[in-house]
């Protein structure tokens, strides 16, 4: 930081948090991997993390498309980003993303929670 924003102001600040954070993961990674004696494939979920980056980009194209300004206007911005997130939804489960199955089973019984409690 000391070097970076002298030459680049918020911007030098924004990429040392970048760097510093990539360092972090990193030097947890190798600490983690050492202490339970592990390799790189089973501390990271390659499998599930390749499925989520496939879904976000067939999701994206949805995004691709300039209609959503020109028919919608603004608000085609905020239907544009909640069509993304149905779709990116969507795809996650059809992909059967572990973690995927674990977030929409807390909102179910987050919601269910509320249901009951809203009766009471």
């Amino acid at each position: 930081m000391f070097v970076l924003i002298p030459l680049a102001g918020l911007a030098g600040a924004m990429i040392a948090f970048v760097i510093a954070s990539y360092v972090d993961v990193i030097w947890l990674g190798w600490r983690t991997r050492q202490a339970y004696g592990v390799g790189i494939a089973e501390l990271v979920p390659w499998r599930s993390i390749v499925k989520t980056a496939l879904a976000a980009a067939v999701a994206a194209l949805l995004l691709a498309n300039s209609v959503w300004t020109e028919v919608f206007g603004r608000a085609g911005i905020v239907l544009a980003g909640l069509t993304y997130l149905a779709a990116f939804a969507g795809l996650l489960q059809v992909l059967r993303i572990p973690e995927a199955m674990v977030l929409q089973a807390w909102g179910k019984r987050l919601v269910l929670r509320g249901a009951s409690q809203a009766r009471s």
